[in-house]
């Protein structure tokens, strides 16, 4: 499945005509009448197939906004769409031999049809998971699949793994295709990893296939630039004229030799006269073992944290277990657990214990950002307490953000009162909670979690010395001095912050982020450590990763996935760390 990964095609969907009449007329718009049903059933592709019991959704938002709040697993849209017989004579359809179907964004892997006929797919479906949320659909359909003046069925197979799911970003679109829709592009890092060592040169094959009936010509752009956002040097750059034949391929290999460790940028744009460009990147990194940031520790953030875990400790726990037996297996019995946590502040989680004799090992799973947590019912192996810090799922009862940023409730002026301090210790006293049940063994847990939930993995490990085995994925909340560097979100959202709150500056605000930073906790991590990372990822780029990873001093691996964006390894990391945690924590699979 890695090797399939490494070859994959990027498929690049450009924006949806507009500008012109003409260009109006090009385009039918599928924003409405769309029919859903969770579940999954191939005859559902079926044209044929009668879907007229089927709910009505919006397109364009995710299904948890559309009627379906609790959904995850499988689903399928469908639509009936007639698509104007004029069509078929348009030049540009000719050419082309065909149409394509714009799907802004899929949340997490689809495989679309039309009329029964497969016309796309992206991501890869359990067992071999691979989420794909936030790439861009644009399908090419054939003239022979179209009915001309005739009903149409698009129907669009979608798996979501957790969090928000479904076609949720517009546009929804048919179209005639662009040169662009034509050119088929896939890159080929070497080594496949797309990390290398000292004194080897970055490298990189493009591999530009023409699906169309036409030439395709233009200028190709590749530059090498750092991955910090707002530095716009080109460190290297290869330029050439293209010509593409009817089904065609074009190849070239780019290289650059970096001058020290890090991640660097290798951006790819094709030009071509009238036409808009059509561009993609990589992510490549050197040396990336001995890219090292500066501590951003105030003198007293041993103290901090000794305090916190102090005050945590003064408040009883008062713990109370409901079964529930709507969420248990055959072979897991499910709990919805509540207990008291710093401040007061009172927090759920979900407790699936194996039906097999004890003491079992167990995993604090923590979430998302602002993800609600579900039962992990397919982890048999092992105890899994699925935890929503406060401001999360069921855990709003005492700390709603009420549709607010979360991060952002008590910045300032003391970092004690910082919502990251009590969700830092709402991880640990779950671990109390675990601890204190006869049927776990307090020398086997271990903690888990992506993105923000990789952050809250690395600080449970880092302040709680009971976890003996810390699996966190794409991880959040590392190095924030950096991060304001190359994230664009930071960029955007902390000059609100600070045009809003006159009691806060940058200098305040780095401060406070200081305590909660896991790049500043990492080096009192004593058990071992199993991290991946996406190189594509912009959300959690990989260099804030690698200067938390780096601190780390106990036995530690990490993988990285040279396609993978925010998604992480998907399906393919999800086994390998299950397998890893399973070892670790003595716990037969």
């Amino acid at each position: 499945m890695l090797r399939r990964a490494l070859r994959m095609a990027v498929w690049v969907a450009m924006a949806v005509l507009a500008g012109s009449a003409a260009a109006d007329e090009m385009r039918l718009d599928l924003s409405e009448g769309w029919r859903f049903k969770p579940g999954d059933d191939t005859a559902w592709s079926q044209a044929a197939f009668d879907d007229g019991g089927w709910s009505q959704i919006k397109v364009g938002v995710p299904w948890e906004e559309a009627g379906f709040p609790d959904l995850d697993g499988y689903a399928w849209y469908r639509l009936r769409v007639v698509i104007p017989a004029e069509w078929q004579e348009l030049p540009s359809i000719r050419s082309a031999g065909g149409l394509v179907l714009d799907m802004g964004g899929v949340d997490d892997v689809d495989e679309t049809f039309l009329n029964g006929q497969k016309i796309g797919k992206t991501g890869a479906f359990p067992p071999d998971y691979v989420p794909e949320w936030d790439t861009p659909r644009a399908y090419f359909i054939p003239l022979k699949f179209v009915k001309w003046g005739s009903e149409n069925v698009v129907a669009v197979r979608v798996y979501d793994g957790q969090g928000a799911g479904g076609i949720w970003k517009a546009p929804v679109a048919l179209r005639a295709p662009r040169k662009w829709d034509a050119i088929k592009l896939a890159f080929y890092p070497q080594p496949a990893s797309g990390v290398v060592s000292t004194g080897k040169r970055l490298r990189v094959k493009i591999e530009m296939k023409n699906v169309s009936e036409i030439p395709v010509t233009g200028r190709l752009e590749c530059s090498w630039r750092s991955d910090r956002l707002k530095d716009e040097t080109v460190l290297g750059k290869d330029e050439r004229e293209v010509l593409i034949k009817p089904g065609g391929t074009f190849r070239h290999a780019v290289e650059y030799r970096p001058a020290e460790a890090g991640f660097y940028r290798m951006n790819l744009v094709f030009k071509a006269q009238g036409e808009e460009d059509m561009g993609d990147f990589m992510v490549l990194g050197y040396e990336p073992e001995k890219v090292m940031r500066p501590l951003t520790k105030e003198a007293d953030f041993d103290e901090f944290w000794a305090a916190r875990l102090a005050e945590l400790a003064a408040v009883a726990p008062e713990y109370t277990v409901e079964a529930r037996p709507d969420k248990s297996t055959p072979k897991v019995d499910t709990y919805l657990v509540e207990m008291k946590s710093y401040g007061g502040v009172r927090v759920n989680g979900w407790l699936t214990v194996p039906k097999t004799k004890g003491p079992h090992a167990a995993v604090v799973m923590v979430p998302g950002y602002t993800s609600a947590m579900q039962p992990a019912v397919s982890r048999e192996n092992m105890a899994v307490l699925a935890l929503d810090i406060r401001g999360h799922g069921n855990s709003i009862k005492d700390l709603d953000p009420k549709g607010g940023e979360f991060m952002y409730i008590g910045l300032a002026p003391n970092p004690a009162d910082y919502v990251y301090a009590g969700a830092y210790m709402d991880c640990i006293r779950a671990v109390d909670y675990l601890c204190s049940r006869p049927d776990i063994d307090p020398e086997r847990i271990g903690v888990e979690g992506g993105s923000q939930g990789g952050g809250l993995s690395l600080a449970t490990a880092a302040l709680d010395p009971r976890i003996k085995a810390c699996a966190p994925d794409v991880p959040w909340l590392c190095d924030w001095p950096d991060y304001l560097e190359v994230d664009v979100w930071t960029t955007e959202e902390f000059p609100k912050l600070l045009a809003k709150r006159s009691d806060l500056n940058m200098t305040k605000l780095m401060r406070i982020l200081s305590y909660i930073d896991a790049m500043n906790l990492a080096d009192r991590i004593k058990c071992p450590v199993n991290l991946s990372l996406g190189l594509r990822d912009t959300t959690c780029p990989p260099r804030t990763i690698l200067a938390a990873y780096n601190r780390i001093k106990s036995k530690k691996e990490i993988h990285y996935y040279p396609f993978a964006g925010h998604g992480g390894g998907g399906g393919v990391h999800e086994d390998l760390k299950v397998k890893w945690l399973s070892k670790q924590l003595k716990a037969r699979l």
